[in-house]
């Protein structure tokens, strides 16, 4: 089979194999970065092709390198590998029982770039490249990326980096793929806020100093960062998610404590945001007499895609794919995504594939996710086609790390 007169083929053999392995991972989900079973699962069928694993200190990682008839030259796919801490409820035949799920795609991912190098395997002496395969554990936090980047990961060096995500994040028609230049997906902040006051009987509210009522004017005023400091075209959220204080409704208690999450798709508003967060948290509780202690912590970058790779993604995208099934992006979404660790120091691409319905209940994240498993074999043939593409038309040295 081929698509689009694309000179990769691919037998049905190779699908049962996407298949077979999407439905065997999606069994043995594993959070975080220490994946075993995961682990020794992609090192078989990486050993399986004859390729060499490489292992990585201090977390689960895994990646191959499969050259062709210049090794000089050095791309990167990746893939993620983590699960979620969820009780699977789709019914499938092959659910986890583990009490982790596979509800992002990561599964998914895996099995395509398992099948994309499959593909290359069999055409590596045509490829002018190498293809380094990348399967990361801890995307979902705490991130693998910036331990891989501090462990050599686009040593080489790595021309381009490329990774998709499967699901419905961008709520594409079924079988297109998004893609956009620039800000793609979200940087994602975390702060924890202590409110110090005074405790006393609820009785006689002016013995004490009330955190509680400290920490209300001090959610009300985070939010009109947004209403107030921010452009309207600007896509960005704050949220208090947890408030924590007191322990019975007749006592002003000692402390409350809240922790909230920002999330921006500009760099330069990611630091106004940090500096008024912090200002506001310290003025308010000063004018209420209370006390406050902050601690901000800078999560996943903004995820940006390199103007140029993108340019030469969408051409190799319409070729492949159609017009009509490569879909342009909008906005950045504000879901966070640590290869954009990856994007801040080596160009290339991230792209959204939608294998799921766009109306579905059953969004990424949720306990009924299920991706649709006769979309993976074109997404792992993509991967091939993309790399064997790069080496041929960007010769030139366009899209070089920077």
């Amino acid at each position: 089979m081929k698509i689009n007169n694309d000179p990769i083929k691919w037998e049905r053999a190779d699908e049962d194999y996407v298949i077979s392995c999407y439905r065997e991972l999606h069994q043995i989900p594993e959070t975080g970065l220490f994946l075993p079973q995961t682990k020794a699962y992609i090192v078989k069928k990486l050993q399986e092709m004859g390729l060499t694993p490489v292992h990585y200190e201090g977390h689960s990682s895994v990646s191959a390198k499969i050259c062709g008839r210049d090794e000089s030259r050095v791309i990167l796919l990746r893939a993620d590998m983590d699960g979620l801490e969820m009780a699977e409820e789709t019914g499938l035949p092959y659910a986890s029982a583990n009490g982790n799920m596979h509800s992002c795609g990561h599964d998914a991912h895996m099995a395509m770039l398992l099948g994309a190098a499959r593909i290359l395997m069999r055409y590596r002496q045509r490829m002018k490249g190498c293809v380094r395969l990348l399967f990361q554990a801890g995307e979902e936090e705490p991130g693998g990326a910036v331990l891989l980047l501090g462990q050599g990961i686009l040593e080489g060096p790595v021309e381009a980096v490329f990774g998709q995500h499967a699901g419905n994040l961008a709520g594409l028609p079924k079988g297109n793929i998004g893609v956009k230049s620039g800000p793609v997906m979200a940087a994602k902040d975390s702060f924890s806020i202590t409110i110090h006051g005074k405790g006393c009987h609820g009785a006689m509210p002016e013995q004490g100093i009330d955190p509680v009522v400290t920490a209300a004017q001090i959610i009300l005023a985070l939010q009109t960062l947004i209403s107030r400091e921010r452009r309207g075209t600007e896509p960005a959220v704050l949220t208090v998610g947890s408030v924590h204080g007191g322990t019975a409704d007749n006592i002003i208690s000692d402390s409350v404590v809240m922790r909230g999450a920002l999330r921006t798709t500009d760099s330069k508003f990611r630091a106004y945001m940090e500096e008024r967060i912090v200002t506001i948290c310290t003025k308010t509780a000063e004018a209420m007499r209370a006390g406050c202690d902050i601690h901000y912590s800078r999560g996943y970058p903004v995820l940006e895609n390199d103007p140029a790779c993108t340019a030469f993604f969408r051409e190799q995208a319409q070729r492949f794919w159609g017009k009509e099934q490569v879909s342009e992006l909008g906005s950045a979404i504000l879901a966070s995504d640590d290869m954009a660790c990856y994007l801040e120091q080596c160009p290339g691409v991230y792209w959204f594939y939608q294998t799921i319905e766009p109306e579905s209940p059953y969004g990424n994240h949720h306990p009924g996710f299920v991706t649709d498993e006769t979309l993976l074999m074109k997404g792992a043939a993509f991967l091939a086609h993309l790399s064997m593409e790069w080496f041929l038309k960007k010769e030139d040295g366009n899209c070089l790390q920077k």
